[in-house]
């Protein structure tokens, strides 16, 4: 096997390795994700320990309907005081809002989630819109294994800014979380709760995309999502498989006319 040869093989493998990690990319963002850690304590050594973390995201249709129009997204995610953000701004049809919790410590027993709730609130005039997670509370876990809150599953951005009373062209939402949780002190007998009231976590600018979906049409939006469209990522893959059999063509058509 010659040089050449080897290399065109190197190129194919490689080629194929490629559209297949851009293949299996699916077509959704994630915006930010991060943690908070929250302490509890009494005077018997008992200890409380929350960790929440937070996932949010969104997705587009490559057949946008009318019922559901794109909006341009720009996330940051707010955490213990920084602010860890995730630039990035992204046309979307839905939201997707998730809190893991979280529960450990020391001479406790028996940890619940007691309560939780997520207040999406529009900047402009501070009208808002309480969450309650899809799962039903409480919730009695193990001290060390992580839950899931889901307040918002591919809901549609469109909604979920009538149900905030904002606008529903452009608005920017906060979202506070409010958690309550309990667990029984092992050298006290008493219930210890940590309640976390509120807490500023996401942020999201929204603004309506000009180029709205028809039914059945393939909505042309910005190069951000535009990319994650599976018919394009297919189309892109084929055309890096031709371009490389093609150089591998003429590479074989050299070596034939230099024998």
């Amino acid at each position: 096997m010659n040089r050449k040869l080897k290399i065109v093989i190197g190129l194919v493998i490689i080629g194929v390795v490629i559209a297949g990690l851009y293949l299996s990319t699916p077509a959704s963002t994630k915006w930010f994700e991060g943690a908070n850690r929250y302490i509890f304590s009494n005077e018997y050594g008992e200890t409380l320990v929350i960790d929440v973390g937070v996932i949010s995201g969104g997705r587009w249709s490559e057949k946008a309907q009318i019922s559901n129009p794109l909006y341009e997204v720009s996330g940051s995610y707010i955490s213990g005081g920084t602010n860890n953000s995730f630039s990035g701004v992204a046309d979307q049809e839905v939201l997707s809002i998730s809190f893991t919790v979280t529960i450990s410590g020391t001479n406790i027993q028996s940890p619940q989630i007691i309560d939780a709730k997520l207040k999406a609130v529009d900047s402009a005039d501070s009208s808002y819109k309480l969450y309650s997670p899809s799962q039903a509370l409480p919730i009695s876990t193990s001290l060390g294994t992580p839950n899931t809150l889901t307040f918002l599953n591919n809901y549609a951005i469109s909604t979920h800014l009538t149900d905030c009373s904002a606008s529903t062209t452009s608005a920017k939402i906060k979202y506070y979380f409010y958690l309550e949780v309990q667990a029984v002190g092992s050298k006290s007998g008493q219930t210890l709760t940590g309640t976390i009231n509120y807490d500023l976590y996401i942020v999201l600018q929204f603004t309506k995309s000009s180029e709205e979906g028809t039914t059945g049409v393939e909505t042309s939006i910005g190069v951000a999502s535009w990319i994650n469209s599976p018919t394009v990522r297919i189309s892109i893959a084929i055309i890096i498989g031709i371009a490389i059999v093609s150089v591998a063509h003429y590479i074989k058509k050299k070596e034939v006319k230099g024998n």
